[in-house]
């Protein structure tokens, strides 16, 4: 018996404003090393009109990233494909532009590319366009480190494999979908927060649309950062993230009498060496099966978007035949 195999082409598209642009490259270059410890990836560092960097941003897509991610996917083609969130109320987005060409490279991905992880802001666009499910302010932020499980009905799915049966992940938005209106349209929601319904990762049936509400690539101080930045308007701490310890000391900080600047380096020396990452576990657990998952379904034609298009998952369930949590 012989199994054919080849190297990976995983795209990332990175839409996020430029002071958070490289810091957003290397969290998902961490998540995808975290994933292809067995099977050989090749990052594409990959653009879309509409964005318009400046500075160091610009110097750096220029010399790394591709010009055109459709080009780039016509010409090369892609196994799967990682789209960041993005920020449409910066100057650097051109809607106009953007919005055209967003819709095209969807039609594109749906027939060529084996699967796409669309995370915070792409997540929702999506969910808007394809499904028609919109996005819902939340009366306050969700931010900081919540506890999950996998939905019961979809333990066995490819991506909840690697799952524990209670696990942790990151949250920070100020927007949300419930996870019934995911599966009033026949979407499959695989992990929601302890007894809410928020939901932390869904796919369509085969999991060609992977759509993520939290931030499994985040640092340990990504959180840290947010708060600190958004100290003047938001003073409630991110959940189950600081100490009870330091909570303490960064509430008479913020009651102290000295100005914002001071404030925000005080609060970043007192917490930031304390930190802990304690979802890296999941975030190892999703990057290996998400990337496994591509591996086995993807077809060896780069540009052809599965190797059974009748059945994606055959190959994967004939290797899993019998295996349960």
């Amino acid at each position: 018996m012989r199994e054919d195999f080849r190297e990976l082409y995983i795209g990332l598209l990175n839409l996020m404003p430029d002071k958070a642009f490289l810091q957003t490259e290397i969290d998902f270059l961490q998540f995808l090393k975290h994933g292809s410890s067995t099977i050989q990836v090749y990052p594409q560092f990959l653009h879309i009109p509409g964005i318009v960097r400046k500075g160091e941003a610009a110097e750096h897509a220029q010399k790394f990233y591709q010009n055109n991610v459709m080009g780039f996917i016509h010409k090369h083609g892609l196994d799967g494909l990682i789209i960041t969130g993005l920020d449409p109320s910066t100057s650097l987005f051109k809607k106009q532009t953007f919005d055209p060409a967003f819709r095209e490279l969807l039609e594109i991905l749906e027939k060529k590319v084996t699967s796409t992880f669309y995370s915070c802001w792409s997540a929702y666009e999506v969910l808007k366009v394809k499904y028609e499910i919109e996005k819902v302010l939340r009366n306050e932020k969700l931010h900081g480190v919540f506890s999950h499980r996998p939905v019961k009905t979809e333990t066995n799915h490819p991506l909840n494999l690697g799952m524990d049966d209670e696990f942790l992940a990151v949250h920070s938005r100020l927007n949300g979908i419930n996870a019934s209106e995911l599966q009033k349209n026949k979407l499959r929601v695989l992990s929601t927060i302890n007894g809410a319904d928020e939901w932390f990762l869904a796919t369509d049936k085969f999991a060609s649309d992977v759509f993520c509400q939290g931030h499994p690539e985040y640092q340990k101080s990504a959180l840290l950062g947010e708060f600190i930045r958004d100290l003047k308007k938001r003073e409630t701490h991110p959940t189950n993230y600081f100490s009870a310890e330091i909570a303490q000391q960064v509430d008479r900080i913020i009651a102290g009498e000295k100005d914002l600047g001071q404030k925000k380096n005080e609060i970043g020396s007192a917490a930031g060496p304390t930190l802990l990452n304690r979802w890296r576990s999941m975030e190892v657990a999703l990057a290996a099966y998400f990337i496994g998952l591509i591996y086995q379904t993807t077809n060896l034609d780069r540009h052809q978007k599965y190797e059974n298009p009748d059945n994606p998952w055959e190959k994967y369930d004939s290797q899993k035949s019998g295996r349960g949590r």
